[in-house]
């Protein structure tokens, strides 16, 4: 989320960019004179790169895993200029990044991709334009100009695979998945179409067999491949957000107008889901998939996170409503990082509710313009299946915990972390 292209009274003008990486595990803060990064949960500071140069010392961050043991510098760059884009590849130590000062060597209009292991500079790419946005992928890096995409293979020896053409893309609009079965592998990119409200979808799908191929490495490429490409008449107006589920299999997508959100299936190009957010033009800031793909998280201007359920229900049926709302007056990118669901015994229920039901516990994380992270849970009470209750909402519990990542010497006293919670019944 560019937050220079968001009014937001509440926002700290400190903070130029905010995004995750590709699975969530972690985010990233383009700032003033530097960028930091962050393991999403636990909150736990994994870079903070800035131009202080009294403090050139290095120092490493290690979090312990159910699998690996991820170990990232913390790096001083001296003369780090204002980032205004900084992107990762999940959390290998290599960084893309992108300036805000025209007038020095890191300028808007030049990608630098950083290897924070060893502090260096790999490459850099440099345009006539402003760049719009940045993607990393196991295969190399993807930016984007305002009418122009281009697709490298590679990341220390970026090589032009293709070049796509969009209208214009002032929002820098792109949605990028990587696929990988048993005998193809490659990736699948979403970008505004040539024509006002249109997707396109780009499949590069490499022809090099890769059986061993890990979707977390960084040496994989396309240096062969099979590219597809397929178009979607999405909406009337222009496109405001695009997001792609992370097995790249439905894409969701926003106008200008912000009362509708669309998925459709990348394969059949066919509308899946329609959803009404509201009635009032709003300004959607992201919208995210779940793993299990039944769900989609939808954040905005108005205050408010909603949550809608995806199902088999008519495409050309309007859903006018969400399952989960959250009231969060800040602007914010959101997603899903956990999910649970089970039957359990509630005592806490009035008697006239069911003494056993299903809880189904929704758990979203939100990155707010004003520098802290939500930690936001929903528990879902619904009657037993095979009841005539069973499709009536019997009890809704919601939890509410941030935590301050980013802070400057102007802050004001406050309480760094809080928590609330309420219930409502349906």
């Amino acid at each position: 989320m560019d937050l220079r292209r968001i009014l937001d009274s509440t926002k700290n003008e400190s903070i130029y960019y905010l995004n995750f990486n590709q699975d969530y595990s972690c985010f990233f803060v383009g700032k003033e004179k530097g960028f930091m990064v962050f393991n999403t949960s636990p909150l736990i500071e994994l870079i903070n790169l800035n131009s202080n140069p009294s403090n050139s010392t290095t120092t490493t961050t290690t979090i312990a895993s159910t699998s690996t043991s991820i170990s990232l510098n913390k790096p001083t760059l001296e003369n780090c200029p204002d980032i205004v884009i900084v992107e990762g590849l999940y959390k290998s130590n290599l960084i893309a990044f992108v300036g805000k000062d025209i007038n020095s060597y890191f300028s808007p209009n030049k990608v630098i991709l950083y290897d924070m292991s060893n502090e260096s500079i790999i490459a850099e790419i440099q345009y006539e334009l402003e760049i719009k946005a940045v993607r990393l992928t196991k295969y190399g890096i993807i930016v984007v100009l305002p009418t122009q995409t281009f697709i490298y293979n590679d990341h220390k020896d970026p090589k032009l695979i293709t070049t796509i053409e969009t209208c214009y893309n002032e929002k820098g609009l792109i949605a990028v998945a990587s696929f990988n079965k048993e005998y193809s592998h490659g990736i699948i990119i979403a970008l505004p179409g040539k024509v006002q409200g249109e997707i396109q979808i780009l499949t590069l799908q490499s022809n090099v067999n890769n059986n061993n191929n890990n979707s977390n490495s960084s040496t994989s490429n396309l240096s062969s491949f099979n590219s597809l490409i397929s178009r979607i008449k999405a909406h009337k107006s222009s496109l405001a957000c695009l997001s792609i589920s992370l097995n790249g299999e439905l894409i969701a997508s926003a106008s200008e107008l912000g009362t509708l959100i669309r998925v459709f299936n990348v394969e059949t190009r066919q509308k899946t889901n329609e959803f009404r957010r509201g009635m009032d033009k709003a300004q959607i800031y992201c919208i995210n998939f779940n793993k299990y793909l039944n769900k989609i998280c939808v954040s905005s201007n108005k205050g408010t996170i909603h949550i809608f359920d995806l199902d088999d229900s008519p495409s050309r049926f309007i859903r006018e409503r969400s399952s989960v709302k959250f009231s969060l007056p800040y602007s914010n990118i959101c997603a899903f990082f956990n999910e649970s669901s089970s039957s359990s015994s509630q005592s806490s229920l009035s008697p006239t509710q069911k003494e056993v039901i299903e809880s189904n516990e929704i758990e979203l994380v939100s990155l707010c313009s004003n520098g802290y992270i939500y930690y936001l849970t929903c528990t879902t009470l619904r009657p037993p299946p095979n009841t005539d209750e069973s499709n009536e909402i019997s009890h809704q519990s919601y939890k509410i915990q941030k935590k301050k990542f980013f802070k400057t010497d102007n802050d004001e006293s406050e309480e760094d972390n809080e928590e609330d919670s309420y219930n409502t019944s349906i």
